[in-house]
Formats: C-alpha cells, sequence, structure tokens
C-alpha cells in the first residue's frame, strides 16, 4: 500500500519541487495518500527555512490540490517541525491550521546554546536530544516523529542509547505516538562513523529496543524531490523494516 507522509516543496531552501509536483508523481505510482510537510517556518532559532510570509501559499498550494485531484488521490496538510518549550502557543496555531504536524529533532537547546543533531558529540548532547524528542511527545502536538535515530549520525551505539532509547519507547507506547523508518537516511549512502562504515540512519540498534514494544512504524520517503517517491531507497527502507521485524503501519489516519 503506497503513502507518504514526509514530503517536502521548494519553499524550505533545500528541496525541489511544489505541491503540485508531488501530487501528480504520487498519481503516477498509484499512492493512496500523501502528505506534504515541508518545514515549517520559524519564529525564532531557525531561519533555513520557509519563511513565515509564505506560509499562507503554502496551504493555498495544497488546498488547490485537493480540490483538483481528490478523485485520485487522498491529500493530508502538514509541516515538519522542531521542539522548543518557548513556542507553544505557535504549536497551537499550527494545529489548528494542519491536519498534521511532526516532531523532528535537528536542532535543540542545550545550556542556552543551540546544538545542531548532525553534529553531536557527546553524551550531554545525546541525553538532551533524547529529553527534547520526549518533551514534544508529550504536548500531543505531533502525530507522528520523524527520524528518530538521527543520533546516530556521527556516533556508535553506547550502553547509555540503550537506555535512553528504552525511555523514549516507554513514553511512545503510553501515547500511542506513531515514529518514522526514514529512507532517506539510506538515500545519503554509508558514511565512516567512529571506524565504522554505515548507514547513519536507519540504525540498527536503536530498532532493536523499539520492536521490543507495542509502537507503530510509518516508512516515509522523507523525499526532497518528486523522483524520491516510490523510488529504490524507498523499496530498501521497507525490505529493511521487515527483515528487522518491525511494527509496520501504512496509514498515518486511521480507516
Amino acid at each position: 500500500m503506497k503513502t507518504n507522509y514526509h514530503t517536502h516543496v521548494y519553499r524550505c531552501g533545500h528541496a525541489t519541487g511544489d505541491v503540485k509536483d508531488y501530487v501528480e508523481k504520487a498519481i503516477e505510482e498509484e499512492y493512496k495518500e500523501i502528505g506534504i510537510s515541508d518545514h515549517a517556518p520559524m519564529p525564532k532559532y531557525l531561519t533555513d527555512r520557509m519563511k513565515m510570509y509564505e506560509l499562507e501559499d503554502y496551504i493555498d498550494d495544497i488546498h488547490y490540490c485537493r480540490e483538483h485531484y481528490s478523485n485520485q488521490i487522498k491529500i493530508y496538510s502538514g509541516l515538519e517541525i522542531e521542539y522548543f518549550d518557548d513556542l507553544h502557543d505557535y504549536y497551537e496555531k499550527l494545529v489548528d491550521k494542519f491536519d498534521y504536524l511532526i516532531l523532528a529533532i535537528h536542532q535543540f537547546k542545550l545550556d542556552h546554546k543551540l546544538i545542531n543533531t548532525y553534529k553531536m558529540k557527546t553524551e550531554a548532547e545525546v541525553e538532551q536530544y533524547f529529553k527534547t524528542l520526549i518533551k514534544g511527545i508529550e504536548t500531543d502536538y505531533f502525530k507522528f516523529v520523524a527520524h528518530p535515530d538521527l543520533f546516530a549520525y556521527r556516533l556508535n551505539w553506547t550502553p547509555k542509547m540503550e537506555t535512553l532509547t528504552h525511555e523514549l519507547a516507554s513514553v511512545l507506547e503510553e501515547k500511542n505516538i506513531i515514529i518514522e523508518f526514514n529512507a532517506n537516511g539510506i538515500r545519503r549512502g554509508n558514511r565512516t562513523i567512529e571506524g565504522e562504515k554505515r548507514i547513519a540512519y536507519p540504525y540498527k540498534p536503536f530498532w532493536d529496543v523499539i520492536k521490543k514494544y507495542d509502537i507503530d512504524i510509518l516508512i516515509n520517503s522523507d523525499c526532497h524531490d518528486p523522483l524520491f517517491l516510490n523510488d529504490e531507497y524507498d523499496h530498501k527502507a521497507k525490505e529493511l523494516a521487515e527483515k528487522w521485524g518491525l511494527q509496520i503501519i501504512h496509514f498515518l489516519f486511521e480507516k
């Protein structure tokens, strides 16, 4: 069953294609549903995103496609966004405007500094990454968590990571929150990480812990180009998730 709920458009500045391009490609590939979920504009902290003044046009683009393609595919409106504990008023406004929000921690605060998840080096940073994820999950603003194993981009598994993953999994199970198995990590290819050559994410030690819990897993392309829909890396992600014995679902919203 073909669906995708993690889909970027040109407005974020590092993707190509507009909403219409992704919708038409999804129809061509016989998708049942697609969720458009570009990086949300941020009132502070992050600037390499869609600009605030673009938000209404982005919404209009999605509504246009809903009107013109409703007999061919189900289209949902979404945003991918970081969690900061002083932006609750903003999240509440977005929840009212969109079908869903995705929680994704690309940057977070530690000791009054912004930490880039892709550049984490210390155990304290990893611990704060997990704490930020859990705080975001507990707000109930977010429908699912994107690439939760992004912490492994430069770091290999440690006993502390295992403990933190169990803590995260307990919260996910209790809150009944979906997490994402992200094909874009496979698309990025192998990296040498602390002497080990592997894809950065999906990261098997993380998922070996997750599968011990009752947690639904949604496989997403995280596409930044319409051609990424149903590409070879999408297929590899599905094969890998099945091989690792994960609890896979296909639809974000109940059927």
